[in-house]
């Protein structure tokens, strides 16, 4: 049996290094990688899984280091691309006092460097494969009932319009592509007050790309393993309906260890 492998983007701490830790309890070859600089918690997972897991270094802002790493990476295939990298500005900031530089910093990292990304890399990637990437609830418009974190909300709802147009541009690829929410986790980002730790996030949101490869999808789907409520998500052609939707988001906010914030619709079928 062939040995599953996965090319994982920013996994030095938080839902990354998770991500890369549960691949490998799978089973699986993971290629994970963190930006140059100091020894991070993804090398001591390094010691303790010696043979099947390989860091690269790589800055997504930086597009020639993108190139570099596909260039090193050249000849390998992977069953699965995930994108995690993202940042946040202060949760406090509104358009009206962020500044210029600010804003462009989380648009950046957080919706163009990802989908530059996920350019350059996709040919690393089995013909069948699949291609995810973390977004948010948070990047919900429909959703956005009581404001707050407007940059990072921005800055998520860019990223899900901007991999809607990928998957348009690349229409004739038979790849599933994922939008992942983990939900509200506990994490240096996500703050001690959030509802979810990371070990109720990490493996279902594992279990849900995996109950989706194969099928040529490209949707928004939470850890609870359905996609957000809205307009009917299209799977492989065959529609959902909105009342159906809606129960499966009545449930999700039932259960234990599911997304509290929802975002509207899906990307719907390629």
């Amino acid at each position: 049996m062939n040995e599953e492998r996965l090319l994982l983007i920013g996994a030095s701490r938080g839902l990354g290094l998770a991500l890369a830790e549960e691949y490998l309890q799978r089973g699986w070859h993971v290629t994970a990688t963190v930006r140059a600089g100091a020894r991070t918690k993804l090398h001591e997972l390094l010691e303790r899984r010696p043979g099947r897991l390989v860091i690269e270094t790589v800055d997504i802002n930086v597009g020639d280091q993108v190139t570099a790493l596909a260039a090193r990476l050249k000849g390998q295939t992977f069953d699965l691309l995930f994108v995690n990298a993202g940042v946040k500005n202060d949760d406090s900031e509104t358009i009206a006092d962020v500044s210029t530089e600010e804003f462009v910093r989380v648009m950046v990292t957080n919706a163009l460097s990802p989908l530059r990304a996920i350019e350059t890399l996709r040919d690393l990637v089995k013909a069948n494969g699949t291609i995810g990437i973390m977004s948010s609830g948070q990047g919900s418009v429909t959703n956005n009932q009581n404001g707050g974190y407007e940059v990072y909300r921005a800055s998520k709802a860019a990223l899900n319009t901007l991999v809607r147009s990928f998957a348009a541009r690349h229409a004739d690829e038979r790849r599933t592509l994922l939008l992942m929410a983990p939900g509200w986790v506990r994490t240096d980002m996500g703050g001690p007050q959030a509802s979810l730790g990371i070990e109720e996030s990490i493996p279902n949101l594992v279990n849900t790309i995996e109950a989706r490869v194969g099928r040529v999808v490209s949707s928004i789907w939470t850890t609870a393993g359905g996609p957000f409520p809205g307009k009917s998500p299209s799977v492989d052609g065959d529609e959902v309906p909105v009342d159906e939707v809606d129960e499966m988001a009545a449930e999700r906010h039932r259960c234990v260890g599911c997304q509290e914030e929802t975002l509207a619709g899906s990307l719907g079928s390629r």
